[in-house]
This record gives C-alpha cells, structure tokens and sequence, in this order.
C-alpha cells in the first residue's frame, strides 16, 4: 500500500502534523492486518521499519513464519477461520475453529515452524464458524492507534496492535511505562471490551539509552 502526501509550500501547522502522524498510523495498522509482505511502499511502510525496534533479520523472519503459517493452516480445511501474527518469533492466533481439537491442532502446528519461540492461541471455538468480524476489528485497531498518536510517552510505531470481537492485542518492545500507557489507552478506547498484554519488556528504550562511555 502507498499513500501519496504531497507537503509542496504548504506550512505544516499542529493540526496539518497531528493529520499526517494519523494517516501513517491508520496506514500501518492497514498493512499490519493484511497478508504479510515482503516489501513495503510508500511513507508510511518507511517510518513503519525506521522506527522497528526489531533486528532486520527478525523482521524478516517473522514475515517467513507468517507465510508458513498460512500454508499450514490452511491445509486445516473449512474447520478454521484463523488469523496469524508473528513478532519477535512469537506468535498470536486469532479467530474461530470448530472444535477443541482444531484449535489445540493448529496452535501446534503452528509451534513447529523454525524459529517460532512462543506461540499465544486466543482462537475461540464456534460451531458453525461465524461471520469475521474483520471490518469492525480493522476499524478498532485504526482507533486505538489513532488515539497513541501525541500521548508523550511512546512512538506508537513500537505498538502492534490487532483486534479480534472487541479484544484488543497488544504486541512489542517496550519499557514497562510504554506498556502501561498503550494499555490504558487501548482500554479506554470506544467499545474495546478486552485488552490482552503481550509485550516484551525492555529495561530502557533503545534511542534514550545512555550512550556508552569510549574505552580510553
């Protein structure tokens, strides 16, 4: 996806900049909620990986066991209406099976694939599978980030976010103060019913860590 923004002699007031960090928010969540890609365009694919705290080599990888996943779930047939996202190597299921015994046959399946480390199965079990929510849940992501953008405390690039009936996932490398702040404002974002927590903390964030002294 790429979204053309043209700033030609215009001045870039508050409100102008507070629109565009929108816009690039909204564009990431879009993309994060789509098959994963293995080359991103545009403005907001761009400040999406400047600002990944993750190592190129992860990033790539996570995009490797997204693929796979699908694959594998995939070969599940019509018992399963699953949505897969993998950061850091650890990966969040989501969405509908049929039967227990889907579920828990999908969850490891998943488990299998090389380099996955952690595997977090919120799948639930309906029978016969329900309409997707997709439409409602892209929305909420949108909201939730939308409303990170300016809280003073974190980049909300550093957040992940994806939703599913009404739960929110939180998922990235953060401080304990980042972590606490996107969960309040994911919890008190219109019609979030649940907030889920699956950060990975850091002791200090890496573009304010203290710079090491040189060896003399």
């Amino acid at each position: 996806m790429m979204i053309p923004i043209a700033c030609h002699r215009m001045r870039c007031t508050p409100s102008a900049a507070r629109f565009l960090a929108t816009a690039l928010i909204a564009a990431s969540t879009l993309l994060s909620a789509c098959v994963p890609a293995l080359f991103i365009g545009g403005m907001g694919g761009v400040a999406y990986v400047a600002n990944d705290r993750r190592t190129s080599d992860t990033v790539l990888a996570d995009q490797r066991i997204e693929l796979a996943a699908a694959g594998r779930l995939g070969q599940l047939g019509n018992d399963i209406r699953i949505s897969t996202v993998s950061f850091n190597r650890q990966v969040l299921l989501t969405g509908q099976a049929r039967t227990p015994a889907v579920r828990d046959q999908a969850a490891r399946s998943v488990a299998s694939i090389e380099g996955v480390r952690q595997v977090f199965n919120e799948v639930v079990v309906f029978d016969p599978l329900r309409e997707s929510g997709l439409p409602d849940d892209a929305l909420m992501s949108t909201q939730v980030k939308a409303r990170m953008v300016g809280n003073g405390v974190f980049n909300p690039l550093h957040v992940r976010v994806n939703s599913d009936r009404g739960a929110v996932f939180l998922m990235g490398l953060v401080t304990r103060a980042e972590a606490d702040s996107a969960g309040r404002i994911a919890s008190t974002t219109r019609d979030v019913s649940r907030v889920v927590r699956l950060f990975e903390i850091i002791p200090v964030a890496p573009e304010t860590a203290p710079a090491q002294k040189a060896p003399e």
